[in-house]
């Protein structure tokens, strides 16, 4: 793409992001999965600046390795604290290279002040690219 067809974050990200405080449990994380029927959850901190992400993958291994005792403990606990992150003006190939970067499918999107606006995943940017509005 050319720099006169950037497709921006904050065009094709969902809002609003579904995220949780530091104390969430992981039975709290995966129910809100299931309800809004997503593949991750946020964690933000009191100034809602992304901090963590919580994915199913965090969920199974943490179901494997402690069984049932897993979901009352903190998802913190067991999430990817490197995330990737992009802000919402940033164009589409930013956010594919973060979420490369991380090795992760979903992205956190803040706004000027980092605080979180929105996330963004590759099925989002593959939509976009191969349908584009």
């Amino acid at each position: 793409m050319s720099e006169k067809e950037c497709v921006k974050v904050e065009e094709i990200m969902s809002t609003p992001p579904i995220s949780v405080g530091i104390n969430a449990t992981v039975l709290e994380v995966a129910r809100l999965m299931k309800v809004y029927g997503i593949g991750s959850v946020i964690i933000v901190d009191e100034n809602d600046r992304p901090i963590a992400i919580f994915t199913e993958k965090e969920l199974v291994w943490s179901i494997a390795t402690f069984g049932c005792e897993a979901l009352d403990k903190k998802a913190y606990d067991h999430s990817v604290r490197t995330v990737p992150v992009v802000r919402k003006d940033s164009c589409i190939e930013e956010a594919v290279k973060e979420m490369d970067a991380h090795g992760l499918r979903h992205a956190a999107v803040v706004d000027e002040y980092g605080r979180l606006v929105g996330v963004v995943s590759m099925r989002d940017i593959a939509k976009a690219i191969a349908c584009p509005r």
